[in-house]
């Protein structure tokens, strides 16, 4: 009886343990950058501990003349939010002006899909971009 039961527990661990495996979860962490034009280059540094992300973002528009940029040792991480399965959803806080807003990151292998869906105020975040891992 004894051993029944343990065999139908770890039949049904295995089952629940490929149905998660199976749900997609993902890894955002690391280094993400994109070159959206030649004149708008974009990049986050991302660190995703359990369904939580945080991470710090650079993002350079107009050739050069405009730079968004919030870096670890300048302190609070200027994104954050909460990861379910391959999709992050985050706010951002500018390093130029007083930006703040919402996105959407997703996550497609070694590539990462950014869309703002909500800001305000003065950034240089790009509205849509594709990042690859670095």
């Amino acid at each position: 009886m004894i051993m029944t039961r343990t065999l139908f527990i770890l039949f049904v661990s295995s089952i629940l343990a490929s149905l998660a495996r199976a749900e997609g979860t993902g890894d955002f962490t690391g280094t993400w950058a994109s070159k959206t034009t030649d004149a708008i280059t974009f990049a986050l540094d991302l660190k995703q501990t359990g369904s939580r992300i945080e991470g710090y973002h650079n993002a350079v528009a107009q050739s050069g003349r405009r730079v968004d940029d919030v870096q670890p040792d300048s302190g609070k991480p200027s994104i954050s939010g909460s990861v379910r399965g391959r999709v992050a959803h985050v706010t951002f806080s500018s390093g130029y002006g007083d930006g703040t807003g919402e996105a959407t990151i997703t996550l497609n292998g070694n590539r990462l899909d950014w869309k703002i869906t909500k800001s305000s105020g003065m950034h240089y975040l790009p509205s849509a971009s594709v990042l690859h891992r670095q």
